[in-house]
């Protein structure tokens, strides 16, 4: 709450006060706007804000303490503090009900059974009517938003599925990557193999030339000595 409209409720309920005690307004009308304004007081008073050295508010504190005295005056308990009076005040707004019997406000503490009951189906069924409303406008609230956001569901629905494509087509790749790795492997694997093969092969298609060229040379000098 800001020190401009505090300083204007101040000032206004005070002077209004002030005119209901020079019409002799009943008590209780007085009581109850004394402590409200005593709550506030205490509520301003827990902060300390920067402005309350100020001269407005300083005035404004002089004018609640005279008429905080005024009603300790007129209950005839001046020996009580301030904030003994807005406990009680509290305990009693605690204690209001509203019975549909009487049609009126009263303590609940003296009630009978049956207003009580009264009461507390008529707190009941304004309840469910609350609910109700509130249903009622989160249903407006939910066809409202439905209606602006329409057009990013559709187009959500058009990415998220393109999404989906590029997840499984990202799976598809991983899987065939962990294929070719595991044939890389394997490859790796027999290659080593198929070297040291064809290395002995090597030697031994070496070792079966040196042996027919040897027998060559041997059918050759044969050939030449029948020829000669």
């Amino acid at each position: 709450m800001s020190f401009c409209s505090c300083w204007s409720m101040i000032m206004q309920s005070i002077l209004l006060m002030r005119k209901l005690r020079k019409r002799k307004e009943p008590r209780t009308v007085l009581t109850v706007l004394v402590l409200k304004f005593l709550q506030l007081k205490r509520k301003m008073n827990s902060k300390r804000y920067e402005y309350e050295q100020y001269l407005p508010l300083s005035q404004a504190d002089k004018m609640i303490k005279e008429e905080a005295q005024f009603l300790c005056a007129a209950m005839e308990n001046e020996s009580k503090t301030f904030d003994e009076f807005v406990v009680a005040h509290d305990d009693c707004v605690k204690d209001i009900m509203y019975f549909p019997t009487r049609n009126a406000y009263g303590p609940s503490t003296v009630a009978v059974k049956a207003e009580k009951v009264a009461a507390f189906q008529v707190e009941m069924e304004n309840a469910r009517k609350k609910m109700e409303e509130d249903e009622k406008k989160a249903e407006h609230m939910k066809a409202k938003y439905k209606t602006y956001t329409k057009g990013h569901d559709k187009r959500a629905e058009t990415v998220w599925s393109q999404i989906e494509a590029s997840l499984k087509q990202i799976e598809i790749g991983g899987t065939e990557v962990e294929c070719f790795k595991a044939l890389k492997r394997q490859e790796e694997m027999a290659a080593s193999f198929r070297k040291r093969n064809l290395e002995d092969e090597v030697v031994k298609q070496k070792e079966t030339e040196q042996k027919l060229q040897a027998r060559y040379g041997v059918l050759l000098s044969t050939l030449e000595k029948q020829r000669s």
